[in-house]
């Protein structure tokens, strides 16, 4: 299987198996996910470091930041979070979610949910893509709604009606 993190920025790919490291301390599985993912695809730099969580994404966030230093912003609402890393570096940290809005315009009520759930919830394929990163899964992409056929095809497809 084919490992989509070789090749990256080695700060990055470094923080990556750190995030992965505490993941599998928490026992919980984690993704990079969404345009981050995309571009890794594309050979593209993307400093914007999208984590999913399956389970307590806050409690992670605290975890990691005790780790690593840095500053916190909880939106606990979302069940979301950053970590601002002494070097400047951002992590925003997700529990994996469904979302329903009750009207146009609404912000979401949020309901833990799979990684497939939280992929479902993206606006275009190209977007809705993962990548573990916990040791025993690193670099294994999920792309359950073909994006990359979809990159490759140089196509923009909404997810679903809502996009």
């Amino acid at each position: 299987m084919k490992n989509w993190l070789i090749g990256l920025d080695r700060k990055i790919l470094s923080l990556i198996r750190e995030i992965g490291e505490e993941a599998d301390l928490c026992n919980v599985p984690a993704y990079v996910v969404g345009g981050f993912v995309r571009d890794i695809v594309l050979k593209r730099r993307n400093l914007d470091l999208d984590v999913v969580i399956e389970g307590d994404a806050i409690g992670f966030a605290k975890a990691l930041l005790k780790k690593k230093g840095g500053s916190l912003v909880v939106h606990k609402q979302f069940g979301t979070a950053t970590v601002i890393l002494p070097q400047k570096l951002r992590v925003d940290l997700a529990a994996a979610r469904k979302e329903e809005y009750p009207f146009p315009g609404a912000l979401p009520v949020v309901a833990r949910g799979s990684i497939r759930d939280d992929l479902l919830r993206r606006d275009f394929t190209v977007n809705a893509m993962s990548v573990r990163i916990n040791e025993g899964h690193f670099g294994e992409m999920r792309d359950d709604f073909s994006g990359l056929r979809d990159i490759s095809g140089k196509k923009i497809r909404v997810l679903h009606k809502k996009s």
